[in-house]
């Protein structure tokens, strides 16, 4: 608790009143924080090469040093610009990915990584789990398993992700997956997916819409909270776009789900009119 007070007012001094970072939505943006895992943003190397100096000169004004072995640097952009960060002559590491938070974060800016690896995870779940699935167990209460111990692995950091075409097969696949595991069905047996849904009693797939429900959900909270999450998801940059079509952004996944404007889902949300419900349908009145 102390290393977080300390972590907490260093952070406060350095980088409160410094103009470097992105400005999101009219609000500058340099650091993000969550007990003692931090993260310095900013525009470009010299920037972010300031403020780490910033922050390992307060660091030593309260008795602590900064471990430049234990901090990365990454830059995120389109093209894989190389990133050159130093401090007190020593070159930072530089990574093409890191994990914060529990969320993949990878220099190309995209979640698809993030999918994959919770896929992984899940996958692995259900694999230490293989001598439940193989017992003599009723499979209402294998499906219950599931949804309560394999499910939430995966679905960590959800909310978080655009749900295209790719991520939603690859969700699709993941659930059928483990369906088949618990039956037991190989790979030899060449069974449907609608016969292997029709044994467990289940109409359709399930966890897109439940990881939906997380989206709008997360979003509701977010926007009636009009905190930082909530100008870092409706803000925008400030600059002009690069050539090219746009990616997909969260808030425009957002507003294709629901068949809306991103401005209307924003105030349906913060009157409590938005819903998903799980027939698939939209709603954003």
């Amino acid at each position: 608790m102390l290393f977080n007070i300390y972590g907490e007012a260093i952070i406060r001094e350095a980088c409160v009143g410094a103009e470097t970072g992105v400005r999101i939505g009219g609000t500058l943006v340099n650091e993000l924080r969550y007990a003692d895992d931090t993260v310095l943003i900013t525009n470009s190397d010299l920037e972010l090469t300031e403020l780490l100096k910033r922050v390992g000169e307060t660091s030593e004004k309260f008795g602590l040093n900064l471990n430049i072995k234990k901090t990365n640097v990454m830059a995120i952009s389109r093209t894989g610009l190389p990133c050159d960060v130093s401090y007190k002559g020593e070159k930072v590491e530089e990574v093409s990915s890191f994990v914060y938070l529990g969320t993949l974060i990878t220099n190309d800016g995209r979640k698809r990584g993030d999918v994959d690896r919770r896929i992984a995870l899940g996958k692995n779940a259900m694999a230490s789990m293989k001598s439940i699935w193989k017992s003599s167990i009723s499979n209402r209460i294998k499906l219950s398993l599931i949804k309560s111990l394999i499910w939430p692995v995966m679905m960590y950091g959800s909310d978080l992700w655009i749900l295209d075409t790719r991520t939603k097969q690859r969700i699709e696949a993941f659930e059928l997956w483990c369906y088949r595991k618990l039956l037991n069905i190989g790979w030899r047996q060449k069974r449907s997916n609608e016969s292997v849904l029709v044994q467990l009693g289940i109409a359709t797939p399930e966890l897109i819409h439940i990881i939906t429900e997380r989206k709008l959900s997360f979003f509701g909270h977010v926007v009636r909270a009009n905190g930082l999450t909530a100008h870092l998801i409706t803000g925008k940059f400030n600059g002009k776009r690069p050539r090219g079509r746009p990616r997909a952004t969260w808030i425009s996944n957002l507003a294709e789900i629901l068949g809306s404007s991103a401005a209307m889902c924003v105030r349906a949300a913060r009157q409590r009119r938005i819903s998903y419900p799980r027939d698939g349908r939209r709603s954003s009145e």
